[in-house]
């Protein structure tokens, strides 16, 4: 079946996915955001989904703009030979939440899409729960595909939650790159995350729905004040009333996101110029990259160092990274500062960034099956044999650690790897012993896991969330 929704275009080529990101959007993709109709396949293709993509998976909340992607997906899917996978995440909020993803699936089977239900343990915080139930929500469904051999992830954000976004990041004050808003193919947690109704009306959505007799469930706390984005969605209502409507605002946003666009294109040739990039997790630049290069330039480099160094979603403001590159200019003078989770060291033959030393706990880590650490390692661990059940972790090197390690291994002090970052690379512990820091070539104890190919903590940079700035 090949569904034709009559909306505005999707967006146009030049929002592509970060230039350092290793995906690019279809160069082909241009529509006429005034009057083009959009087919079911030439939504897919214009996010770069194909027949090649032999497994996707599609969040779903149960509200109408998620329902209609996971009915659109499947559609699609049993046209290309593409399996869906519908997934729910319970995050326990509301006493209803579990029968409401129980719903969920059993609409979706009237479908043939299959459905799981992904739940958020633990305690709940007193504030700020809605941004922690985002974070527990990306972290659960990146983590079943991850899990599942699952490439993409689709979401669900229409036109009138670009609109919301870019409202919110006005107010907050954002540059040119946060007005850029969402995009519509972004990477986070090793999975590429996919927004195929950006430039959609939730109106045509919950018609799609209708057309089909097809209900959905209404979250009350969509209406809840005490949260941002109920204002905000008043605010884009109210602007729609006085001549601004939600496809001027996307439209705003889509002109940030050139901007963004052409600044990425500079920042990485900047990055190649001057900057090194090492496995173990750190970075090393010229000392006169931030005197040499223009402010906005400058900026942009020292937030994406910040946020492929760190591993965090937020480097920093604005303002903070001014206030840094007024430091680093100053080099001479600057004895080094903490930002985004790195610290920036300063020194006669370069600028050193790495990760501040992490203070969680450890973190177990099961055989066979693929962690992230820390946003930017990607760590395996194969082939060992645990005495007494006893759990493998991986935890910061640490100054105890180092002291540990250095004892059997005293040529371990020679090593190439500032002593900084060595207390912040990932360790393999087992029975409070330290069996492999693969980044320093330590291992012991290959019957526990010590083996250099038995743990594997690999850097990449596609695991920090590039989206949000």
């Amino acid at each position: 079946m090949h569904l034709t929704i009559s909306s505005a275009a999707l967006t146009p080529s030049a929002r592509s996915l970060d230039v350092d990101s290793g995906f690019e959007f279809p160069s082909d993709f241009q529509t006429d955001r005034r009057d083009s109709l959009i087919e079911i396949d030439r939504l897919m293709a214009s996010v770069g989904l194909t027949s090649s993509d032999k497994h996707i998976a599609v969040a779903v909340s149960g509200g109408s703009d998620s329902m209609a992607l996971a009915l659109l997906a499947g559609e699609w899917g049993r046209t290309q030979g593409v399996r869906v996978t519908a997934l729910t995440v319970d995050h326990g909020l509301r006493a209803e939440s579990s029968a409401e993803a129980r719903q969920v699936g059993d609409w979706l089977a009237n479908y043939g899409v299959a459905h799981y239900v992904l739940r958020w343990q633990g305690d709940k915080p007193a504030t700020g729960v809605q941004a922690a139930a985002r974070d527990a929500r990306y972290g659960l469904m990146t983590d079943w595909c991850r899990a599942n051999g699952v490439a993409k992830l689709l979401l669900a954000h229409q036109l009138e939650d670009q609109a919301e976004t870019f409202l919110f990041r006005l107010a907050r004050g954002s540059g040119p790159d946060g007005l850029a808003c969402m995009m519509p193919v972004v990477r986070r947690g090793g999975v590429i995350l996919v927004r195929p109704l950006l430039n959609v009306a939730r109106q045509e959505l919950r018609q799609y729905l209708t057309d089909r007799g097809q209900d959905w469930i209404d979250d009350p706390s969509n209406e809840d004040p005490a949260f941002t984005r109920t204002g905000l969605g008043r605010l884009s209502r109210n602007l729609s009333n006085h001549g601004v409507p939600p496809e001027r605002l996307a439209a705003l946003a889509e002109s940030f996101a050139r901007v963004r666009l052409a600044t990425d294109q500079v920042v990485t040739a900047a990055m190649d110029r001057f900057v090194t990039v090492y496995p173990a997790g750190y970075a090393t630049c010229s000392p006169k990259t931030f005197e040499r290069l223009p402010r906005e330039v400058g900026r942009a480099l020292l937030r994406r160092l910040l946020r492929l160094i760190g591993g965090k979603a937020y480097a920093a403001s604005n303002t903070k990274l001014d206030r840094a590159m007024v430091k680093l200019r100053r080099s001479a003078s600057c004895r080094g500062l903490t930002l985004g989770g790195c610290v920036v060291q300063p020194g006669p033959s370069g600028v050193l960034i790495y990760r501040e030393a992490p203070t969680s706990a450890s973190e177990t880590i099961t055989i066979g099956r693929e962690m992230i650490w820390h946003g930017v390692f990607r760590c395996r661990l194969t082939g060992a044999a645990i005495a007494n059940n006893t759990p493998p972790v991986v935890r910061a090197l640490g100054e105890a650690g180092w002291r540990e390690i250095v004892k059997v291994a005293p040529a371990l002090r020679l090593s190439d790897v500032p002593y900084p970052v060595r207390l912040t690379l990932p360790a393999l512990s087992i029975s409070g012993t330290i069996c492999a820091v693969p980044h320093l070539d330590f291992a012991e104890n290959p019957d526990k896991g010590g083996s250099p190919e038995a743990f594997k903590p690999n850097f990449e940079a596609n695991f920090v969330n590039l989206e949000d700035r």
